[in-house]
C-alpha cells in the first residue's frame, strides 16, 4: 500500500507527457503536477515530518481514476 495521499495540482496532466515519478525536490505530500508525480518526502533530512515514501503504481493509477484523470493506462 502506498504511504501518503496523492495531492493534485490545478494542472495535473500535461498533454503528450507520460506519467513520470520524480524526486530530488522534497515535498510535504505526494503531488501530481503536469504529469509528474513528485514522491520525494525528504527522508534524508531525518525530521519528524519527513519520510521514505514507497509507491505502488497500481494505487497511483486508482487515485488518478478517483480524480477522473483516466487518460493514463497502467
Amino acid at each position: 500500500m502506498t504511504a501518503g495521499r496523492l495531492g493534485v495540482s490545478e494542472t495535473p496532466v500535461q498533454d503528450g507527457l507520460s506519467l513520470t515519478y520524480v524526486g530530488h525536490s522534497p515535498v510535504r505530500q505526494m503531488m501530481l503536477h503536469q504529469s509528474h508525480v513528485f514522491i520525494d518526502r525528504g527522508a534524508f533530512l531525518g525530521r519528524a515530518d519527513s519520510c521514505l515514501l514507497m509507491v505502488c503504481h497500481q494505487e497511483i493509477m486508482d487515485a488518478l481514476r478517483q480524480h477522473s484523470l483516466v487518460g493514463y493506462t497502467a
